[in-house]
Parts: structure tokens; sequence; C-alpha cells
């Protein structure tokens, strides 16, 4: 199965939370028409400390567009928050390359329908 799914959880540093929500908008804007993007939400606990962001890609050539298109505005979220993402699937060695400085927790497919 190429399908990936995402679970990207922000730790916003105290005070930066409307910062983030800034980010977390233009980011909507530049990947709101991606191919191969089928899931791109972002949500905000109670506190507004944590967003998690849960998405998924056709493939990992999706998602490597992605994180391409996301590049600046990435950069600038990981300055005001800690992140923590999971990638469940199979993601291909260019990807594993890539994301590799963000420490993915990767969960491959042991089974699927």
């Amino acid at each position: 199965m190429k399908t990936l799914q995402l679970v990207v959880r922000f730790s916003i540093h105290p005070g930066k939370t409307d910062e983030f929500k800034q980010l977390a908008q233009k980011a909507f804007a530049v990947t709101r028409n991606e191919a191969g993007n089928l899931q791109y939400d972002y949500l905000l606990s109670a506190d507004e400390s944590t967003c998690v962001v849960l998405e998924k890609y056709d493939d990992s050539d999706a998602f490597l567009a992605h994180v391409v298109n996301l590049g600046e505005i990435l950069g600038q979220m990981l300055a005001i928050s800690e992140i923590a993402p999971e990638v469940y699937g199979n993601p291909s060695e260019a990807l594993v390359n890539a994301t590799a400085e963000l420490n993915p927790t990767v969960y491959s497919y042991l089974g699927s329908k």
C-alpha cells in the first residue's frame, strides 16, 4: 500500500499561539491544491498549547512535494514549537532521508485490507 498517513504534534512555545495560527493559515493557502494531498486538518487543544495535524497522501512523492511546498513556513513553525511527527505506512527511502532531521516515528504496515 502506497498511501501515507501522518499525525504531526506541535507543542507551541508559550506566547506563540497567535503566530502559529497565522502560519497555519499560510500553510493552508500554500497546500490548498496539492496533487495527492487527501487530508490536511489542523486541530488545536483547548488550552491552545498543542496543535495536531492530521494528514493523508497518495504516496511518498505527494508527501515529499508537500514538504517542499511548505519549506519556509515549516521552518517558521519549528522556530516557535517542538514537533513530534508520526508516519503511518511504508515511506520511500527518499522520504525517509528527506525527513530524517525531523526524527519521525514510522509505523509500517503489518497488514492491511
